[in-house]
């Protein structure tokens, strides 16, 4: 392994959607991702459909910057298939149910408060158990969406850094 060796997240907003999934309930791109695919997975627990889609990728590893311009057609494209995620955050309330049944400790809630307010101070390793648990608890699938569909979903089906944008205003 070399020292130097930087690795960087994916930065997504340097990325262009190139297509949307061919799901009959995908939406177009820009017009944002709305509940009215969501579905019930058990108490609190709202699934909403995530249209697949593919990303024409512009990785600059070596610090120097991409642009449409000096991109090649031979551009990685990121592709995934259409998905389902919660809602909402994993409250205190869903979290504390695993940990009470697991035997695992609570985790601190630094006074924010518990119930439905979204849960804290858990790791990777912790997240993965809740999902594993959920899934033996429902009889579904449930897994950690991956980086690139977790930055899809949050940007509500636009292709900009942000859902309202590339610029993070005073009021967001």
């Amino acid at each position: 392994s070399r020292k130097d060796f930087h690795w960087e997240t994916p930065d997504l907003s340097r990325w262009e959607l190139v297509r949307l999934g061919s799901s009959a309930q995908a939406r177009p791109v820009g017009m944002g991702l709305s509940t009215e695919h969501s579905r019930e997975s058990g108490p609190g627990m709202e699934l909403v459909r995530i249209p697949g889609a593919c990303y024409r990728t512009w990785p600059a590893f070596d610090g120097g910057s991409a642009d449409a311009a000096s991109a090649s057609e031979g551009a990685p494209t990121i592709c995934f298939d259409t998905f389902e995620i919660t809602a909402h955050e994993v409250t205190f309330d869903d979290y504390d149910a695993f940990a009470l049944a697991t035997g695992r400790e609570l985790p601190d809630d630094e006074g924010w408060g518990r119930g439905r307010s979204p849960v804290i101070n858990v790791n990777l390793y912790d997240a993965l158990g809740f999902a594993k648990w959920k899934s033996r608890q429902s009889g579904e699938r449930y897994r950690l969406p991956t980086e690139v569909e977790w930055e899809h979903a949050a940007r509500a089906g636009s292709p900009t850094r942000f859902p309202w944008g590339d610029a993070l205003g005073s009021n967001q």
